[in-house]
């Protein structure tokens, strides 16, 4: 399998420049261009430039996906609009990592994951919507949403080596409110980085319900003069991110108001990565019995619809074997299957067995289908 890289930029607040972009196409031309974007494939050979410093002077969201087993997102987020506190918690070795840039103007927030099991055959179209997906955790992140956060924590933190006796790696960060219910980024950031489905379901457990809500109308109100009047005149000059800045503002207006029960939303007892991933393994069985159960229940209900049908089945069989044709020959094995099951759920499989004794005997030299009757243990 030969290499396959995909390299995708996206600025989301100032359009690339015609220098800007002049700079881009001279990088390679394998690279695809526009005000907003700028795409790489690679089948050998690579990029001439450091991803990074690309992200840091002209976009906002870096993506990098190969089939050998990377798996890589970059963003690139203002200073003023996150809590670099909060996000430090999240910083795990060298998968989560976060930079502070030259200008002290961005930090560089860094998810970059090598695992084997991602070696795959790589589509073009798979990695562009991938990379359109999960874009949007950019602006998840500028809104204080760290869930996606969090789930990347726990990727990063469930390929530890057990035996880490560190309190920092063991120990998870704040779960965030709303893991139960990620939003569709956040599903597919589950599948990019093929998480464990488990893990995230036993986390929600001590995850509160995201279902407080901000009178926006009301927090208005309560800006000062001086606040309305400098984000209206921000307003007129367009200013990147204003919206999301007025929002933070609101958010934390709401907090200073809030019961205190309110704002200990993401408090509880600290858990350890490997309990997490002892309660996700014992969490899989149980949906596993579950399934098994489900499906029992289902059988069950099925050939009982069956009950009053047995007869017309057995010639439906018949039909089916005479017409000697492999299609038919399914057809008619499964319809056997059935009628067995029924059989030893009514207590009646030594009828079943002499009729389908009666059945191979008369057809002993259509040897296909008594193939099939053996390998599904009819006969």
């Amino acid at each position: 399998m030969s290499e396959y890289q995909y390299y995708e930029f996206r600025t989301f607040n100032t359009p690339l420049s015609e220098k800007q972009k002049q700079e881009l196409h001279s990088l390679s031309s394998r690279g695809y261009v526009t005000s907003h974007k700028a795409r790489y494939i690679y089948n050998y050979s690579d990029l001439p430039a450091d991803p990074n410093e690309l992200i840091i002077e002209m976009f906002d969201f870096g993506f990098y996906m190969t089939n050998w087993g990377t798996r890589s997102l970059t963003f690139r987020l203002p200073v003023d609009l996150v809590d670099i506190d909060r996000i430090e918690e999240y910083c795990l070795l060298d998968e989560i990592q976060l930079f502070h840039t030259d200008s002290d103007e961005y930090l560089l927030l860094t998810l970059s994951f090598q695992d084997e099991d991602y070696s795959a055959w790589l589509e073009d179209d798979e990695c562009a919507e991938y990379c359109s997906e999960l874009a949007e955790l950019y602006r998840e992140l500028l809104s204080g949403d760290y869930r996606g956060l969090y789930l990347a924590w726990l990727k990063a933190a469930s390929s530890l080596p057990m035996d880490d006796d560190s309190e920092e790696y063991q120990t998870e960060p704040p779960v965030p409110a709303g893991l139960g219910n990620p939003t569709s980024t956040q599903r597919t950031l589950m599948q990019f980085l093929q998480i464990n489905p488990s893990l995230p379901a036993v986390a929600a457990t001590q995850s509160k319900d995201e279902n407080r809500t901000i009178d926006v109308q009301k927090l208005i109100t309560q800006l000062s003069d001086k606040e309305k009047n400098d984000f209206l005149l921000r307003l007129s000059r367009s200013e990147a991110n204003l919206t999301v800045l007025l929002n933070k503002r609101l958010r934390e207006l709401a907090t200073d108001h809030a019961p205190k029960e309110d704002n200990d939303r993401e408090a509880g007892p600290r858990r350890t990565i490997g309990g997490l991933l002892d309660a996700a393994e014992k969490h899989h069985e149980r949906e596993k019995e579950d399934e098994r159960r489900r499906k029992l229940i289902a059988r069950q209900q099925a050939l009982e619809a069956m009950s009053s049908k047995k007869e017309n089945m057995w010639l439906q069989v018949e039909t089916l074997v005479a017409a000697k044709i492999a299609s038919s020959y399914n057809k008619a094995t499964e319809l056997l299957v059935d009628l067995r099951d029924l059989a030893a759920m009514e207590r009646e499989s030594t009828v079943f067995q002499q009729r389908v004794k009666t059945l191979a005997q008369r057809i002993t030299s259509q040897k296909a289908m008594l193939d099939r009757m053996h390998k599904a243990q009819i006969i």
